[in-house]
């Protein structure tokens, strides 16, 4: 990498301030950065400062590149696409995760921390969910079907499908994806 390219690098980094968490992870009783937040604060300044960042899907992976208009160097990423079944609605939402995830880091972006809950320990936050029980839990707790889609992006990537743990997660969230969406039936998650 040249010298230039380096210290544009370093300029945007530098022109980027921390991003607030916004909006609400009701299931994790959390905060989070949203793709239209991050954008907010970084798009003009990519451009400001001489990059541009073109992501792509490619096969079953999110391809991000930042490229340094004057040099023609860059810096490129990749995040696979996690998604168990063949669904444009679970692929749409693992694309815009990873687009938010593969930004963050690329660009060194730093977050605000919710409300010092982290800290504490009080609170489990979505990274924080590493075994069978802290699933479970996260599961049964979650306030929509979108919240179960992106457990279960979590997870999977945890315990690989055909495990007796994929397998127990995946009856608990089909339970509660099924109360979620018929209140009125009164579903019991088993």
């Amino acid at each position: 990498m040249t010298k230039e390219f380096l210290q544009a690098l370093a300029k945007l980094q530098d022109s980027i301030n921390t991003i607030i968490k916004k909006e609400d992870n009701p299931y994790f009783k959390s905060k989070y950065a949203d793709l239209n937040s991050i954008f907010e604060e970084v798009k003009g300044k990519i451009r400001e400062n001489g990059f541009i960042l073109i992501q792509t899907v490619q096969h079953d992976h999110l391809h991000t590149d930042l490229i340094h208009i004057e040099t023609g160097e860059k810096l490129e990423s990749d995040m696979d696409l996690l998604t168990a079944t063949p669904d444009m609605q679970k692929l749409g939402s693992a694309v815009t995760y990873a687009r938010r995830y593969s930004i963050l880091p690329l660009l060194n972006i730093e977050t605000e921390d919710d409300d010092g809950n982290l800290a504490s320990g009080k609170t489990k936050t979505f990274d924080d969910l590493s075994t069978l029980e802290d699933f479970d839990t996260a599961i049964r707790s979650a306030k929509s079907v979108k919240a179960l889609g992106a457990l279960y992006y979590k997870w999977v990537a945890k315990f690989p499908k055909g495990t007796k743990e994929y397998e127990a997660l995946n009856k608990v969230s089909g339970d509660m994806k099924l109360k979620l969406n018929n209140p009125e039936m009164g579903v019991e998650v088993r």
